[in-house]
């Protein structure tokens, strides 16, 4: 009784603590990633269609597992709340799998940001790789490791498509496959009719899998310093299935797609974590030694984090608007944010395009639409141009533009650079407000 007592109040703790992390602490992780998908899940929950009626350029398992949370309260405070769950789920699994050793894999994941924890696709496709070297070691039923693996795919369909390709290829046991391959099929096939029911696989099959050269092509950094690392890792586990043959290195090979085209230090640090987990295990370490080392580097890390925002914590406001109420904000951006929304709700033939886009259209109670993430190669093949023929026929519409990010920003990062201006060329300025330009297309 007094164990199960101390085991609860060990992981409420740990909840408490990402939840502490998501809000206030590191509150500037909220931006972008985070607020998008809740974006997503938010339009999953009120009726909208992915791929259809937004550009999510992943399988949804983890957008739908937020929106059903989402149905007990729509408010992103909630999404923290339900992340921070998914946070503590993992660090649970991890000691189990690991013990004591797992305080090292979660100093990986939390240096220097701590951004690895992000609510995204990325996290829940980090659990479901924990899982899975839970269950090969257990040894489970191929049946219920091939509902997991189908789940991956579900999750990230990247990594889960590599990792059933590499898993089939190393069984090398046509029972087993079969097996598995039948696992995998049964969550498959409940999402291959809803995108049948919805009317929305080719939308799908554009945006995940032809769109993705697209994305590589405006987005990939694989020869950087984390891209080349990247690849040697890579050769250092096919070296070492050769001499083990240990089914759990697809699953590493897989997560190689947790960075992949990206290679920036957020991404690279999911995939290090998982190729450290593999090793980790059969290592003859002092459990002990590393478990205070860990701590004590974790403790700084966490000092560093709270020390270089130490002066911005004096300045968080709660947001107080629709679904956002308890979103820590600078006292200028609040400012910003209710200058801009006033304005922005003047009129309903309105569209704004830029950093703000997905919360301005939330709490506005707008449909999220592909406008609200104008990223490159996020809207399927040929996107760039897809929308911008999407631009011509419509008429009638205030469009507004975050000058700042555009100036900022140029045509050097993920922000769709020629649409924004192809708005701008096509349209009249009229009006502006903070950082935002507002242009009248007739």
């Amino acid at each position: 009784m007094k164990k199960n007592i101390l085991t609860f109040f060990k992981y409420l703790s740990c909840f408490l603590f990402f939840l502490l992390l998501f809000t206030v602490i590191c509150n500037d992780l909220v931006p972008y990633d985070f607020i998008w998908n809740y974006g997503f899940s938010h339009a999953i929950r009120i009726g909208e269609i992915p791929y259809l009626d937004f550009n999510t350029i992943s399988t949804p398992l983890y957008s739908f597992i937020m929106a059903f949370f989402l149905l007990i309260w729509d408010n992103f405070f909630m999404f923290l709340i339900t992340q921070s769950l998914l946070c503590t789920l993992f660090v649970s699994l991890l000691f189990k799998y690991l013990n004591k050793l797992a305080w090292f894999i979660l100093l990986i994941l939390s240096f220097p940001l701590f951004k690895a924890f992000i609510g995204t696709y990325n996290f829940l496709a980090l659990i479901l790789i924990l899982f899975l070297f839970i269950l090969e070691t257990k040894k489970k039923s191929d049946l219920k490791i091939g509902i997991v693996l189908g789940l991956l795919i579900l999750t990230k369909h990247s990594i889960g498509g590599v990792a059933l390709i590499t898993n089939l290829l190393f069984l090398k046991d046509i029972k087993r496959i079969l097996k598995r391959s039948f696992g995998v099929f049964l969550p498959c096939l409940v999402f291959f009719i809803y995108l049948l029911l919805t009317k929305s696989l080719y939308k799908f099959i554009d945006l995940c899998f032809i769109g993705l050269f697209d994305f590589q092509a405006n987005n990939g950094n694989i020869f950087n310093i984390l891209g080349i690392i990247s690849i040697i890792l890579i050769i250092l586990l096919i070296i070492k299935y050769f001499k083990t043959k240990d089914i759990k290195i697809s699953y590493v090979i897989a997560s190689y797609f947790l960075a992949f085209p990206l290679f920036d230090f957020y991404h690279f640090s999911m995939f290090l974590a998982i190729f450290i987990l593999y090793f980790i295990k059969d290592t003859n370490l002092n459990e002990v030694y590393i478990k205070k080392l860990s701590i004590i580097i974790l403790l700084i890390v966490l000092t560093f984090n709270i020390l270089i925002r130490i002066d911005t914590y004096k300045q968080l406001h709660f947001l107080k608007l629709n679904r956002f109420e308890y979103y820590l904000v600078k006292d200028y951006e609040k400012e910003k944010f209710h200058k801009l929304l006033k304005k922005y709700q003047e009129k309903e033939n309105t569209i704004i395009v830029g950093n703000h886009a997905m919360i301005i259209d939330i709490i506005s109670n707008r449909k999220i639409t592909y406008f609200d993430i104008t990223l490159k190669g996020n809207y399927g093949y040929k996107g760039t141009e897809k929308m911008i023929t999407k631009i011509d026929n419509l008429k009638d519409v205030y469009f507004f533009i975050d000058m700042r990010s555009l100036l900022e920003c140029l045509d050097k990062t993920q922000l769709d650079y020629k649409l924004l201006t192809t708005i701008i060329k096509t349209s009249k300025l009229v009006d502006k407000v903070d950082s935002y330009n507002i242009y009248y297309k007739e």
